[in-house]
């Protein structure tokens, strides 16, 4: 789609017209995520389909098989967790089709962010959505959108923030103002009454004043004073962006699961000696490449967490034996075999055996992730072979920039465009600084230094026979000289940036928020930011993005 520069975008996306979008290369992928998207054999041969070929995915529904026993477990435990967040009619009828003997489902998830994180969560739920009708259409069978929420996870602080560009132009970062004290899963820790509350408050305090927010912040506020967990505040924010699409929410750390993981959790005990052997092999692979493996690959890591004492503690193969740092857990391997059988509910995934368990509770046709998840993949075709499976198509989530139409106007007036700014910070940076004829300092001071030096060298061969005194002062004398050069250029520069002070915090203002910490926009930001000045982009993104291609999408709002 081209490119349309308009001065009427911000209008014409308040009215609901089409958004205009132009795809380019993905911006700040590692070399084995850029061969794997480019078809590159050598990143390919690590997976076992290709991410974009629909014929891939016709051959992944036809081999799969999924227990029918598991289906009316899987679909009431489900409906249980969907219901209880308020999901969508839509969401619940998506459930119900599961209980098909041919429906199939597309997963993808993340931590529980709260207000649903950054927004690459948003993408990758849009993705989901997208590609499950699309399949949906294709294959003549019920697909359904599953997000799988990560409620085992016990890292509270790596989701229990918020990044938004406060009026002021700079990076403010809302934090909660409290953590657990154990390493306890986000699915279990009970927050303090009015904390989630209290954090949306702080959101929004710093998020400008316009007509849509008020109604959001009564919503937001009202789904933090109904949750009392990371995992069902995040929930039923999703379920009110999403579930009218279809969206079923899966919470990892649901207890009504555990009974479905159990082949997993045994597969990962009684195969725990190749398992470890494969991932050391496969690591040693990405080292061979020159690139670090994306999961740290640690001796005797079992990969499995033990929760029964109430505190995930990580289990670790010490002489054969099972056992959690403490000594709390300790276990053969039959005997761990035998309790993650009758008490499943005791243990959860690490992120080596999280596919493997997802493998086994759902009937998965494709699994949707980013770079990063895309990178640990790369470690796991032969996890999955070792557990009797096989690894499913790996689709990379839709990646997006939003580019206001303020943020397009600064650009237009030196020059850019919204896909020169996304060539990088820095390219971004002096690119505007020479669209606004910034003299090249460098080169002109380096040539100076330069003639400096030789003037200063001829000299001091002049005055050779003079002896170490005349030595002495042509070095002093040369010091000064290039210290007043070097002030010349601070002041210079000085002149040139209060000459175009104005631009230049424009500047500031665009890299912020195309580039803020210098990561992609959509690894920082959190969509509430736009959603309070843009009623309806979500559902306007999800209309609009197009297929998962492995590109960048650049949207003008």
């Amino acid at each position: 789609m081209p490119v349309l520069y308009c001065e009427r975008n911000d209008q014409a996306n308040r009215e609901g017209r089409e958004l205009d979008i132009v795809k380019t290369a993905w911006p700040d992928l590692s070399p084995f995520v850029r061969d794997y998207l480019d078809g590159r054999a050598t990143a390919r041969a690590r997976f076992v389909y290709p991410p974009f070929d629909v014929a891939a995915l016709d051959v992944r529904a036809a081999r799969l098989r999924y227990p029918a026993e598991r289906r009316t477990a899987l679909a009431d435990a489900l409906a249980a967790f969907n219901r209880a967040v308020g999901n969508h009619p839509a969401a619940l009828a998506n459930v119900e089709r599961l209980r098909d003997p041919t429906a199939l489902v597309v997963v993808g998830g993340q931590q529980a962010g709260l207000l649903t994180g950054p927004l690459y969560t948003v993408y990758k739920a849009i993705t989901l959505i997208r590609l499950a009708r699309r399949e949906e259409a294709r294959l003549g069978r019920p697909v359904v959108p599953v997000f799988w929420i990560a409620g085992e996870d016990h890292d509270a602080a790596e989701p229990g923030h918020v990044t938004v560009l406060a009026p002021d132009r700079t990076l403010e970062t809302v934090r909660l103002s409290t953590l657990p004290e154990t390493r306890v899963s986000v699915t279990r820790w009970r927050l303090p009454a009015g904390e989630l509350e209290a954090f949306v408050e702080r959101v929004f305090a710093l998020l400008p004043d316009t007509e849509f927010k008020p109604a959001w912040q009564e919503k937001l506020t009202a789904f933090a004073a109904e949750s009392d967990t990371l995992v069902t505040f995040f929930a039923r924010v999703m379920a009110e962006l999403f579930g009218k699409h279809g969206l079923v929410l899966l919470d990892s750390g649901d207890v009504r699961l555990a009974p479905l993981k159990v082949d997993a959790f045994r597969a990962v005990v009684e195969k725990n000696d190749e398992l470890r052997a494969a991932l050391v092999r496969n690591a040693a692979w990405f080292v061979a490449q020159g690139q670090t493996p994306q999961v740290d690959v640690r001796e005797g890591d079992a990969h499995l967490f033990w929760t029964g004492a109430g505190e995930r503690k990580k289990l670790w193969v010490r002489d054969g034996i099972f056992v959690t740092d403490d000594g709390t857990l300790r276990l053969p391997p039959g005997e761990l075999a035998r309790r993650v059988t009758e008490a499943p509910e005791e243990f959860s995934a690490d992120v080596v055996s999280r596919p493997l368990t997802q493998e086994v509770l759902l009937p998965v046709l494709a699994f949707v992730g980013g770079p990063g998840e895309i990178a640990y993949w790369g470690l796991y075709r032969e996890l999955f072979a070792l557990g009797g499976w096989e690894m499913p198509p790996v689709v990379p989530r839709l990646s997006v920039t939003l580019v206001e139409g303020t943020l397009q106007k600064a650009l237009r007036r030196v020059g850019l465009s919204p896909l020169d700014a996304l060539a990088g910070p820095e390219v971004l940076e002096a690119a505007w600084r020479r669209g606004l004829g910034r003299p090249d300092f460098d080169a002109a001071f380096a040539e100076a230094g330069a003639a400096l030096a030789a003037l200063y060298e001829r000299l001091a061969e002049r005055l050779e026979a003079l002896g170490q005194a005349a030595r002495d002062l042509t070095g002093a004398s040369r010091a000064r000289a290039e210290e007043g050069l070097a002030w010349l250029r601070r002041r210079v520069e000085r002149e040139w940036e209060g000459r175009h002070e104005a631009s230049l915090r424009q500047l500031s203002r665009v890299r912020l928020s195309l580039w803020p910490k210098d990561r992609l926009q959509e690894r920082v930001f959190n969509v509430f930011a736009y959603l309070v000045r843009y009623d309806g982009l979500v559902d306007q993104l999800l209309d609009a993005l197009g297929e998962p291609d492995g590109r960048h999408a650049i949207v003008l709002l």
